[in-house]
């Protein structure tokens, strides 16, 4: 079912565990595009927390092959971590993986923006490692 996330072997991976989400196609909004997307995030997040995982990386859901807007699907993903990381208990570390200029581009915009201030991240090309934290100033 679009949105939901299961948890599967590594293989040859230098992680413990890989997790995936079903993406969906971008309709143009017709449908609840957002909402799915949003879901997925959040689905994502509560296996992580049941599973006592505490750090999660996401690639840029679904922003490829499926056409979601780039800046639509920043701003979902962005919204969805941060709601989900101000509740009580939530101890987990995410990190946005953007595998493009663009993707990149937006991430830090978006995240820069929602902290009030200039990121001191490095600028790596292509390698948005935008991390947001229960104690990060995620206002």
């Amino acid at each position: 079912k679009v949105g939901e996330a299961v948890i599967t072997t590594v293989c040859a991976l230098s992680v413990k565990d890989v997790m995936h989400t079903v993406g969906l196609v971008w309709n143009g909004g017709r449908s609840d595009d957002e909402e799915l997307l949003a879901y997925a995030y959040r689905s994502s997040l509560r296996l992580a927390l049941e599973n006592n995982i505490h750090t999660i990386a996401f690639p840029t859901i679904p922003t490829g092959i499926y056409r979601f807007l780039k800046d639509k699907a920043a701003q979902i993903a962005i919204s969805t971590v941060k709601k989900f990381l101000r509740q009580d208990g939530v101890d987990v570390k995410v990190t946005f993986v953007c595998c493009d200029d663009e993707n990149d581009r937006i991430y830090k915009s978006l995240l820069e923006e929602s902290a009030g201030e200039k990121s001191n991240r490095p600028k790596n090309k292509a390698v948005c490692n935008a991390i947001l934290t229960q104690h990060a100033n995620v206002g």
